[in-house]
């Protein structure tokens, strides 16, 4: 499904590896109950079926039309970004962090499609 024009929300926040903190994963659930707070319809997390060239993993959040499940968000771990990254502490030696990239990809066009389903049941 695509309106005339292709309509994508894009989010990307870089961190790094040893920050302890796995943001794809933390943000999966979250961002399903946002969806389906605005559409009102049955959502879910799924491993996307197709794997970007660029992602490392990639989950898709999907909406239940009551015709099909029809995915409207993506989230990735990105690895086409550089992948380190230099800090100077004051005083003290330079350190090197590998550097992951969270990507959530949100197409409005869908999100706006399923919200109208919706709002006519």
């Amino acid at each position: 499904m695509r309106l005339k024009e292709f309509w994508q929300l894009e989010f990307q926040c870089a961190f790094t590896a040893d920050s302890g903190n796995d943001y794809h994963a933390a943000c999966l659930e979250p961002v399903r109950r946002m969806i389906a707070s605005l559409i009102h319809l049955p959502t879910r997390v799924v491993p996307s079926d197709r794997l970007p060239a660029y992602s490392e993993v990639t989950m898709d959040v999907e909406v239940d039309n009551g015709d099909r499940w029809m995915e409207v968000c993506s989230i990735s771990r990105r690895t086409d970004f550089p992948s380190r990254y230099r800090s100077q502490p004051r005083k003290a030696a330079a350190v090197d962090h590998n550097v992951l990239v969270l990507e959530i990809a949100i197409g409005l066009d869908r999100c706006g499609y399923n919200w109208g389903i919706a709002a006519e049941a």
